[in-house]
């Protein structure tokens, strides 16, 4: 298992920048951030390859990478439009992201940083073979700052907030519309080293939204990612103890993003 991670917002931020070779009506669904709606491929079922590119309008630099609910079995990732140029895996079992038998449906890479104006899923097979090739969400970024250590159960409080109106009716009775639900977290980080402290510096003081993970993992990982606002101040200037050594501490307050 990884730490959990603060991130760069999705760089896949509009459809204008994908490319398929079909049902590109789904598109839109890659970056909906919802797993659930999914871009599915039309007319390539069983073994024939379907390819979805991002192409950036500037030379981007990447180190991150992530698919939630897929259904790819057979797939590679590559950049700059040719299959030799894959991408090093950094902490993995597997060296770059290529997979012929793969059966996990979310899945996150942390890959060597890498400066690139493209990049390509190839997906040559589905899980079931007489199935479309399917994609719920789909990320590429850079990151800000990996925690040294996962946060203790009395330091990370996430929860999901949902936002509904309740109208009373003539009756008596109440009617309940359902607008949202949204993510919320606060962690209490201790022992911040100063590397670490500048890291979180810069992510804050971006003053843009960022792309949270709570605990991304090479496998078994359930496709939790959120676009989020850090929404208290830096606070990160308090010792965590009288020992200089020991780092700082502070707490961090993450609220997801309007528009889902």
């Amino acid at each position: 298992m990884f730490n959990m991670e603060l991130d760069r917002a999705n760089f896949v931020n509009t459809t204008s920048i994908i490319t398929v070779d079909s049902n590109s009506a789904t598109v839109k669904n890659l970056i909906d951030r919802n797993n659930d709606t999914k871009y599915t491929s039309n007319g390539y079922n069983s073994t024939t390859a379907t390819t979805i590119l991002v192409t950036f309008n500037t030379s981007t630099v990447i180190s991150r990478i992530a698919l939630a609910g897929h259904n790819l079995k057979d797939f590679s990732i590559f950049y700059d439009g040719t299959t030799t140029n894959t991408f090093t895996l950094t902490g993995y079992s597997t060296s770059t992201i290529q997979y012929t038998t793969n059966s996990e449906t979310s899945q996150y890479w942390s890959v060597s940083t890498q400066t690139v104006s493209s990049i390509s899923i190839k997906a040559n097979e589905a899980m079931t073979a007489s199935l479309e090739k399917s994609l719920g969400e789909y990320y590429i970024g850079d990151s800000y700052h990996r925690f040294t250590q996962n946060p203790s159960f009395d330091e990370y409080d996430p929860q999901i907030v949902e936002t509904n109106f309740i109208h009373q009716m003539s009756d008596g009775g109440t009617v309940r519309y359902f607008l949202a639900e949204k993510f919320r977290a606060t962690i209490k980080v201790p022992f911040v080293s100063s590397a670490a402290r500048s890291e979180l510096r810069t992510a804050y003081k971006s003053r843009a939204s960022l792309q949270f993970f709570p605990f991304p993992t090479e496998s078994e990982w359930d496709g939790s990612m959120y676009e989020v606002n850090w929404v208290n101040g830096f606070n990160f200037d308090k010792l965590t103890s009288n020992i200089i050594g020991n780092g700082f501490t502070g707490i961090i307050e993450l609220q997801e993003t309007a528009g889902r």
